[in-house]
């Protein structure tokens, strides 16, 4: 439960039974100008102003608490769940954030500076940037958002919003470059909307440029997206907002690389084999081909879009027990060389050649 200290307006979340005491003086027993922040809104019904009561000693089996007088609670003993999600979320963040380098203040509910707008989480770097982290939990319209987000630009602050998963994220968010953030009842970490990548043509292995077909984050408007929830030990916070961890982002890059490898190879001998085969019929037709190049005896079959399912010709049962999600696809005899074998993750469509299984052990897909 969050309370509101009435001499202060700050929201307040007791989380150190040492501070119980000193709250005590503040709340029913005492001057009761700690009062809970729901009931003084009138977020289940009218306002009203509720002292609350700090619970908890050190070495107790809860942790320190507020808790509403005997009576004094809401109807059915517990405030709208949208009402705690978001109050607590903010308390959340704001802890979260003060643990982050170079973050010199993080505040909940703090005023921009022309005054325009209540930053649910504002925080400041040591650089004097700032960011404004907005929960919200219900439908806006693209005007609503838009003028919001240009408040905002106008005064130097940067915006993220983090998104009820009910609501989800609207595509306006996308267009304006922004990445695509939910938070759940989880309260421990954030989930990334992160593009599925463009789509795989033919040839698609030999462009210059391939990071456009690995996952994309922030995802552009209208790709396709996965859910990736990254937890609060793994993110870190800079001036642009709540960034996905570095490891996560290289794993990506290097699982593109390791699939164009491998299509590229499979394309290469499936057209040597039908090389093959042409010159073969050739012969038997009595019609003069070019050389009779003979494709090498464990030629790939290339794989097919539906990867993975009507591509697999033989399965390796050692790579299927320590590898979940990997399913051999070439059509190589099941003794081939293992380092010459190709795979498919099933998780997350990768190609892999049976050189490279190692680098995919930690394929965190969910």
């Amino acid at each position: 439960m969050v309370g509101l200290d009435l001499s202060t307006g700050q929201e307040i979340r007791i989380i150190d039974e040492a501070d119980v005491p000193f709250w005590r003086h503040r709340g029913w027993s005492g001057d009761q100008t700690l009062v809970c922040v729901h009931c003084y809104a009138g977020v289940d019904g009218s306002a009203r102003r509720v002292a609350l009561i700090p619970k908890g000693r050190v070495g107790g089996r809860r942790r320190a608490h507020f808790a509403h007088p005997p009576g004094q609670a809401p109807s059915g003993g517990v405030h709208h769940l949208e009402s705690v999600w978001h109050a607590e979320g903010k308390q959340d963040l704001a802890a979260w954030a003060r643990t982050q380098p170079g973050v010199a203040e993080a505040r909940v509910e703090a005023f921009t500076a022309d005054g325009r707008r209540r930053s649910d989480v504002q925080i400041r770097f040591s650089d004097g940037s700032r960011v404004a982290l907005e929960l919200q939990s219900r439908w806006v319209t693209d005007d609503e958002w838009l003028c919001r987000h240009r408040d905002y630009q106008r005064v130097g602050v940067r915006d993220v919003w983090l998104w009820h998963p009910r609501v989800g994220v609207p595509p306006i968010v996308a267009e304006h470059g922004q990445p695509g953030w939910t938070y759940a009842t989880e309260r421990d970490r954030l989930t990334a909307l992160v593009g599925t990548g463009a789509a795989r043509d033919a040839g698609w292995w030999d462009t210059d440029d391939l990071a456009p077909y690995g996952p994309r984050w922030p995802a552009p408007r209208g790709m396709r997206t996965r859910a990736v929830p990254v937890g609060f030990d793994m993110l870190t916070l800079s001036p642009t907002g709540p960034a996905l961890p570095e490891p996560v982002v290289c794993r990506w890059r290097d699982q593109v690389q390791a699939a164009a490898t491998a299509e590229k190879t499979a394309a290469e001998a499936a057209e040597a084999a039908q090389m093959y085969a042409r010159s073969v019929a050739g012969h038997a037709g009595g019609v003069a081909s070019g050389p009779d190049i003979a494709p090498a005896a464990d030629a790939i079959a290339a794989p097919s879009s539906d990867a993975g399912l009507g591509t697999r010709r033989y399965v390796d049962p050692a790579a299927m027990g320590q590898r979940a999600g990997l399913a051999r696809i070439d059509a190589r005899p099941p003794d081939a060389e293992p380092d010459r074998q190709l795979y498919v993750c099933r998780a997350c469509d990768v190609f892999l050649p049976g050189d490279n299984l190692d680098d995919h052990l930690d394929c965190r897909w969910p």
